[in-house]
């Protein structure tokens, strides 16, 4: 059992390095950039309504409240001053979900 437990494990992280390096080529950085500028319609930074169209555009599956969640933690983290975050606001958050880096616990904390 214990051997069983140890290779799902290691499987798991195989597959979660593949996963990512898909995703990463997937969107380039102009592909981003451009999807990120199509939600932003009034081209003042996202509110929560174009947030949650550009996460779907992306294909990330986010629940309500993980949207609300994810939204705020960007917000809380950028430096403007306006709470509509900018596209390098988005992408910090983006490259953090992407990165090698561990996701901060506080990116998905449910208000």
């Amino acid at each position: 059992m214990c051997a069983v437990g140890i290779l799902y494990i290691i499987v798991g992280n195989n597959t979660t390095k593949k996963l990512q390096a898909i995703r990463q080529s997937l969107y380039s950085e102009s592909t981003l950039r451009s999807k990120f500028q199509v939600a932003n319609v009034e081209g003042d930074g996202l509110n929560l309504k174009q947030f949650r169209y550009l996460c779907e555009d992306l294909g990330l599956d986010l629940t309500g409240r993980e949207t609300e969640a994810a939204f705020g933690y960007i917000r809380k983290t950028g430096n403007d001053t306006i709470d509509k975050p900018s596209y390098e606001e988005f992408k910090g958050w983006w490259d953090d979900l992407q990165g090698d880096r561990q996701i901060d616990d506080n990116a998905f904390i449910f208000v």
